[in-house]
């Protein structure tokens, strides 16, 4: 039976030859067709726009737009405003559809504000593994929620960030103006935070539909530098400030701060691992202190774990370090708090009774602390 929602697709499209071919085999040899696509060439300096021609020229559903080189959420923007489908869904151009995702897909559209799916890997770096974090777990499956509800029950575990994975109603991405920040790395994380946001009806289902390639010099496998490290700093300030004004603080209580200082904890090994400058430390400062600022005190109202706890320590000891006299005495207070509750963690363990043999694995510096801990 046809489905009464029509589908588009939207690729970006950067200096990506060796693989183009694979990605539009994929698209085009679907066994139910995409109503539109269009493929966005970023600025390629390869052959990537030829490649691009030669498909349009061959299947009339499809569009080349060609631009300047401004980067992947840019180029999605601008995909987006082509689109006249019902649904979206992106592809990126080193990667590929299952032959039958927009079946898929299309049989499971009945209203909802978004679909979400699974992803296959292809390995694609020669000695690495990469376990797969794109499978959506069966309990978040086959059932309508709103996006907050989808947010609190995958989060962290199983909170994929991609835009990849996602059918999108296009009308309620218009209605609530949802784009991707341009010029930024991590884009993603910005437009998810805004999905669950705003979402009223969520379903996921567990077919892997997608299939992600890691690759050597992809976005997502590159060597880490300056500018990756400014931009998650950034992106972070914007999903601070949306989530400040959108969500009430009931529900940033009970499910947003603790994503924050995990976002947080990631930006700062980010930093840790990249070429210091100063420029990147004044910036990193700048960061931590306007979360001070604007989250410094909601943790006395939140539910958090003890590794949340452990992140505040890490955030206000890197201020204190700066500035002693202005953080030292909430550094302080988080460090009782943090050994109160490491305290109760422990007591819940019954170390103490005669008959239990207590083994610690290791031998390195996590190991002598647990020693230290126990003793």
């Amino acid at each position: 039976m046809a489905s009464q929602y029509s589908l588009g697709l939207v690729i970006p499209i950067y200096n990506v030859e060796a693989y183009l071919q694979e990605c539009l085999d994929s698209v085009v040899n679907q066994t139910i067709p995409f109503d539109e696509v269009i493929l966005v060439n970023d600025g390629s300096l390869d052959r990537s726009k030829e490649i691009c021609e030669s498909y349009c020229k061959k299947y009339f559903h499809m569009k080349l737009i060609n631009q300047k080189n401004q980067g992947l959420g840019a180029a999605r923007n601008h995909g987006m405003e082509y689109l006249k489908s019902d649904y979206l869904v992106f592809l990126d151009s080193d990667d590929r559809f299952t032959l039958q995702a927009v079946e898929t897909i299309k049989n499971r559209l009945k209203g909802q504000d978004v679909l979400f799916y699974s992803s296959e890997i292809q390995e694609d770096i020669e000695g690495v593994i990469h376990p797969n974090i794109y499978i959506r777990k069966q309990e978040l499956c086959n059932c309508v929620m709103n996006g907050l509800d989808y947010f609190y029950q995958s989060y962290p575990e199983n909170y994929v960030v991609s835009s990849c994975m996602g059918a999108y109603e296009r009308a309620f991405l218009n209605n609530h103006n949802i784009r991707f920040p341009e010029g930024f790395y991590y884009e993603d994380n910005s437009f998810h935070i805004e999905i669950v946001s705003n979402a009223k009806k969520v379903e996921v289902i567990s077919n892997p539909l997608y299939i992600r390639r890691y690759r050597p010099n992809s976005i997502m496998t590159s060597v880490l530098h300056k500018k990756k490290c400014l931009d998650k700093m950034e992106v972070q300030i914007k999903i601070w400030n949306y989530i400040q004004k959108n969500i009430s603080v009931k529900w940033r209580n009970h499910v947003f701060y603790s994503y924050l200082l995990r976002e947080i904890s990631e930006t700062i090994f980010l930093v840790e691992q990249c070429e210091k400058s100063p420029d990147l430390q004044k910036n990193e400062i700048r960061f931590l202190e306007m979360f001070s600022k604007n989250w410094g005190e909601e943790y006395k109202e939140s539910r958090l774990f003890l590794g949340d706890y452990f992140i505040l320590l890490k955030i206000y000891g890197k201020l204190a370090e700066i500035n002693r006299e202005k953080y030292e005495l909430k550094y302080k207070k988080i460090k009782n708090l943090f050994i109160e509750t490491l305290k109760g963690k422990l007591e819940c363990l019954c170390l103490n009774e005669e008959d239990m043999v207590i083994g610690i694995y290791g031998m390195g510096k996590h190991t002598t602390v647990m020693l230290d801990l126990y003793e």
